[in-house]
């Protein structure tokens, strides 16, 4: 395996996400990318990455957000996904989040 350009692999991932990575990383232009290389383990019966793990990886990429932007851990309460289209083993998964500052 090869880390994708640009990337950092995660390697203080610690429960699930290093029982189920290799998970990568990228900071770039005020934004990070978190990213997810699914192997043939996390395929589902028809070999396409298995959407649970899909909803797994986003689920993490996004309380790794919210710790940066608030610098406070958070939990899902909901999670609601339509998926467009399929992953597939090999192919890197991306998330990609920037701070955006509000005003109250």
């Amino acid at each position: 395996m090869s880390i994708p350009a640009g990337f950092r692999q995660l390697t203080e991932a610690s429960g699930f996400a290093a029982a189920n990575g290799p998970w990568f990383e990228k900071i770039e232009d005020g934004r990070a990318i978190r990213g997810f290389l699914p192997g043939p383990q996390h395929a589902n019966a028809l070999g396409i990455v298995h959407g649970g793990m899909l909803a797994a990886f986003l689920d993490s990429a996004m309380g790794t957000a919210v710790f940066h932007m608030l610098n406070r851990r958070a939990v899902t309460l909901r999670l609601s996904l339509d998926y467009l289209g399929p992953g597939r083993v090999g192919a890197m998964v991306n998330y990609a989040y920037s701070h955006v500052k509000t005003q109250t």
